[in-house]
C-alpha cells in the first residue's frame, strides 16, 4: 500500500497540473524561496482557515484540495528576535520548524498507511514541508458533531472532552485495572480493543477517584445522585463508540498522545474521499521525529 501510494504521488508530482494551473503557479513560484506565505499572498489565493501555526487556501479552479501553508506573519514572542530565524519562537511558541513539522507529520505516507482514512488525503508538499496539498474537508457543525457522537445536542463541550478523555486514558491505560477509566469504558466495543477492560472497580464520576469508605456511607439521597451521574457518563461513552469511526481517530489519538482538546468540531470533518467518515484535520503534532 505504502508503495502504491509512493508511486501515486510520484505520478502527481510528474504533472502537478492535474490540481490546476494555479497550484502550479504557486510550487514554480515558491522554488527558490522559504516564504511561501507570500507567494500565495501575491498570487491573490484567498485564505479560508487561519491557526497558530499554518494558514489554509483555497485555489481558484481546484475545489477538491487546498493549501496549508506554514503561518510565517506571526509575530515574535520575545521583543527584537525574528520569530523565522533559528531556534526562535513565535508568539504561540512555535519556531519555524515545528510549524514544518505539522505539516510533516499530516503528509506522512507512514502514518496514513497505518492509520487508513483517518487523515484528509495529502498528495503534494515541499521539500521542506513548508507547504502541503490536501484534500478539502468542510468541518462539522456543533450540532452534526454531537449527532456523529450520539450525544444529547445540548451536552455542553467541555463534558464532551471530559468523556473523549476518558476513553483515550482507557487505551493508554488499559493494563492497570485500578484506572478511574475503566468503569465507565468497560462496555466498548470489544473489536476496539476494550474488550479486557474490568467492570467491576466503581469510581466517583465527579471527582474521577476511587470510591472510599466515606463515599459509601454518605446519604441515600447522594449515592442515587451519583449513581445517576455515573450512569449518565456510561451511557454518553456508549453513543461516542457506536461510530467505530470516532473510535479509530481516538485511539489514533491515544498511540500518539494527541491532547483530546483536538476531538472538537472545528478539528473533524466529512471526507469525500472516504465515503464520507469522520476524519481529523490537525494533529497538533510538532515535534521532531526521532
Amino acid at each position: 500500500m505504502k508503495q502504491i501510494l509512493n508511486e501515486w504521488r510520484k505520478f502527481l508530482n510528474e504533472d502537478a497540473s492535474f490540481f490546476g494551473e494555479k497550484f502550479l503557479e504557486f510550487k514554480n513560484a515558491t522554488e527558490g524561496t522559504d516564504e511561501p506565505l507570500d507567494v500565495a499572498y501575491k498570487l491573490g489565493l484567498r485564505s479560508v482557515g487561519e491557526g497558530s501555526s499554518r494558514v489554509v487556501f483555497e485555489l481558484p479552479d481546484n475545489k477538491d484540495f487546498v493549501l496549508k501553508i506554514i503561518h510565517t506573519h506571526q509575530t515574535s514572542l520575545i521583543a527584537g528576535q525574528d520569530p523565522n530565524k533559528d531556534d526562535n519562537v513565535d508568539v504561540h511558541g512555535f519556531t519555524k520548524q515545528k510549524k514544518k513539522n505539522a505539516n510533516m507529520y499530516e503528509a506522512d505516507i507512514k502514518i496514513q498507511v497505518e492509520n487508513p482514512e483517518l487523515f484528509p488525503k495529502s498528495t503534494e508538499y515541499a521539500d521542506d514541508y513548508s507547504w502541503i496539498l490536501v484534500e478539502k474537508v468542510e468541518t462539522l457543525s456543533q450540532e452534526e458533531f454531537r449527532k456523529q457522537l450520539n450525544l444529547p445536542l445540548d451536552i455542553n463541550f467541555r463534558a464532551i472532552q471530559g468523556l473523549v478523555q476518558m476513553i483515550i486514558e482507557a487505551k493508554q491505560n488499559i493494563d492497570d485495572k485500578k484506572h478511574y477509566s475503566h468503569a465507565f469504558v468497560a462496555e466498548a466495543d470489544s473489536t476496539m480493543g476494550f474488550h479486557d477492560l474490568p467492570t467491576e472497580i466503581e469510581t466517583d464520576a465527579s471527582s474521577g477517584e476511587l470510591a472510599d469508605d466515606n463515599q459509601t456511607k454518605a446519604e441515600p439521597e447522594l449515592q442515587t445522585k451519583k449513581a445517576s451521574l455515573k450512569d449518565n457518563v456510561r451511557e454518553n461513552i456508549k453513543g461516542i463508540l457506536k461510530n467505530t469511526q470516532a473510535v479509530r481517530i481516538l485511539m489514533l489519538m491515544a498511540k500518539y498522545d494527541i491532547k483530546s482538546t483536538e476531538f472538537k468540531a472545528a478539528n473533524l470533518g466529512i471526507s469525500k474521499l472516504n465515503g464520507g467518515k469522520i476524519v481529523l484535520l490537525d494533529t497538533s503534532m510538532w515535534d521532531d521525529k526521532e
